[in-house]
């Protein structure tokens, strides 16, 4: 999407889905060797004492995520802006190495600038990416607990940070994945609104057998993850898949047969980086984690409802996980040569990979 496209209306929906996509975004996130250096601000303006301990700590949460779990490519350029209703603080390396001088400066009227748009500062977390590169944007605890969002058992600021790492796994995988899905919207003259994460549940969301299937496989797909016995996960992933072939025959059918792809390409982006949210809150709090036991991580993030492509993407990926734990992650977050359905088909084939 073009920044100039942004339009209200729009935005609006954008900030529901939580990322903005568009015509190129980078790789993001070289390791950095150390993780506990601090910040340095520039004092036009600041952010609270306990906004500003959310960002230093979600920040070195990423630079750990990216290292220990995605292991991803080196960066090219990422410029974070991070912000109050009253102040911005802008870095072009904070989420490249972790350690920056931040720039700080006043918001007017209370909103933030967006390609040619001015918006409202609330509830938002969103990459937006053009020629030049990706440009994130966060706000920060203080303003969602004033929008008062629903913290559940995680705890607002510890749902931010994951989150934050949701959004910038998305960013690495812009030129693999990002580029297919651009193909499929374009092969098909789909606009924005009709080709997006939650196109699929917007348009079949009322049809109640097809929610029913949706969400029967949902639980197969986390048995099938979480299961003691690899002859019950299996069998249990099976019937999972045999489900979603059934929907797709009946639904996904004449000027929908593209929605088989996108829906699998959906499933891949927005599962993989539910699953690195998912992940950091189970790593130790000493190492910039979460803390959480995956018991926990499950009920309270993977489970947490609402969107189809996250929460059945990530009993998918953490089916594929268990399946394929060496290399599955270098096609999620590398090459992006495989989804995550045809790395999960492969190894219930027996394919050797």
């Amino acid at each position: 999407m073009r920044l100039d496209n942004l339009t209200p209306d729009v935005i609006n929906r954008l900030m529901r889905r939580h990322v903005i996509w568009a015509a190129v975004l980078v790789a993001l996130i070289a390791a950095a060797t150390h993780a506990s250096s601090t910040p340095k601000i520039m004092t036009s303006c600041s952010l609270s004492k306990g906004d500003r301990a959310w960002l230093d700590r979600s920040v070195q949460s990423w630079i750990v995520t990216r290292r220990d779990i995605l292991r991803a490519p080196s960066p090219a350029a990422l410029e974070a802006s991070i912000f109050d209703e009253r102040c911005a603080l802008t870095s072009r390396t904070a989420l490249i190495t972790g350690r920056s001088r931040w720039v700080s400066s006043p918001l007017k009227d209370r909103s933030i600038t967006l390609g040619t748009q001015r918006i409202p500062v609330g509830v938002f977390s969103a990459t937006i990416g053009d020629a030049n590169g990706a440009h994130f944007y966060m706000s920060v605890p203080s303003v969602w607990a004033k929008a008062k969002i629903p913290p559940g058992k995680l705890g607002l600021e510890r749902l931010m940070t994951a989150v934050m790492m949701h959004e910038a796994t998305h960013v690495i995988q812009r030129q693999t994945y990002g580029a297919q899905i651009d193909q499929v919207q374009k092969q098909n003259a789909l606009t924005d609104d009709q080709f997006n994460d939650d196109a699929i549940q917007s348009q079949f969301g009322k049809e109640v057998e097809f929610a029913a299937s949706v969400q029967r496989e949902t639980d197969l797909f986390f048995k099938a993850a979480t299961t003691a016995n690899d002859g019950d996960a299996r069998r249990l992933a099976l019937e999972a898949r045999d489900l979603m072939r059934t929907r797709e025959r009946r639904y996904f059918v004449g000027s929908q047969a593209y929605q088989v792809r996108a829906e699998d390409l959906w499933l891949t982006m927005e599962g993989s980086a539910q699953w690195v949210g998912f992940q950091w809150l189970q790593m130790p709090v000493a190492k910039f984690g979460g803390g959480l036991s995956t018991k926990d991580a499950v009920a309270d993030f993977g489970r947490r409802g609402g969107s189809w492509t996250q929460t059945l993407g990530l009993a998918v990926a953490m089916t594929v996980n268990r399946f394929r734990p060496a290399d599955w992650k270098l096609h999620a977050f590398g090459d992006g040569q495989l989804t995550l359905l045809e790395m999960l088909d492969q190894s219930l084939r027996g394919d050797r990979h």
